[in-house]
């Protein structure tokens, strides 16, 4: 075996040779198709085992380790000439790796940069937190406690319970508004949150001369309305963000739009 030279040795071991290496750490169809040179190309399998087939003979020989690295028999065979020339293969492929590695960093810290940016972005369009504080002081205290609830379960990711929970101060400022709007005996009738609405929305005197505005608000508590039928109360579609955050949003609109109408007796009962 000391007499062995490396033009005794077959394409197949020459191959597995260089991959141990040069390449240890590339794929193996990443570079067998330009080592063994076929042509045409032949099929994957056929490369691998080609490949197989050249390892097993250098481990037979002591040229390999059982775990593929090269042994100091391996560089015994190699003319120093290849040497020379593995050696500025190598030193290539290193600083191959080296720019490959520094890239994926960069990509790495650039990912890492725009998570962070659209995290903030997200955190900062559903902080209703900053607009509710400046209403806060308006609403009576159970008022207050249904939207405090509402809020934690929102942050908590229980979006179905977060618009169940805004529907509710929804409901009383609704039935509030409406007992001002048309005394108690007619919301006395009116018992249905929807029904309530549907009036205030198609009574167009009531846009028109006395509270301009007014449908918007029936609007904003229809919306929040939908959502808790369909994904709070009955589930029948899938509670989301978006629509636990369109409930909240639109109830402190809603409570916004009172505020500016005059409606301070709705938001303290």
């Amino acid at each position: 075996m000391q007499d062995l030279t490396f033009d005794q040795l077959d394409e197949n071991e020459k191959v597995a040779l260089t991959v141990a290496i040069l390449y240890p750490h590339r794929t193996l169809i990443a570079v067998l198709p330009r080592l063994f040179k076929f042509e045409p190309r032949a099929s994957d399998s056929t490369y691998y085992r080609c490949y197989r087939q050249g390892q097993d003979k250098l481990r037979e020989k002591g040229m390999l380790d059982g775990e593929g690295f090269p042994t100091d028999m391996l560089f015994k065979v190699i003319p120093a000439s290849m040497l020379v020339q593995m050696t500025k293969d190598l030193s290539r492929e290193l600083r191959l790796l080296d720019k490959q590695h520094r890239d994926e960093e960069g990509r790495a810290r650039d990912q890492k940069t725009e998570m962070t940016r659209e995290m903030e972005a997200l955190k900062e369009k559903l902080d209703f937190r900053r607009s509710y504080d400046q209403l806060k002081r308006s609403l009576s205290l159970s008022l207050q406690n249904d939207i405090d609830t509402a809020i934690q379960m929102f942050w908590k990711g229980d979006y179905d319970s977060a618009m169940v929970k805004a529907y509710l101060p929804s409901e009383v400022l609704g039935r509030n508004l409406f007992r001002l709007l048309y005394g108690d005996k007619e919301g006395a009738k009116v018992g249905k949150q929807g029904d309530r609405l549907k009036k205030v929305w198609n009574d167009e005197q009531l846009e028109k001369r006395k509270h301009p505005g007014i449908q918007v608000i029936a609007s904003l508590f229809s919306v929040i309305l939908w959502y808790r039928n369909k994904m709070g109360a009955h589930k029948e579609l899938s509670p989301t963000m978006e629509a636990a955050r369109t409930c909240i949003v639109a109830l402190l609109q809603a409570i916004e739009e009172l505020k500016r109408l005059g409606f301070k007796d709705v938001l303290a009962s």
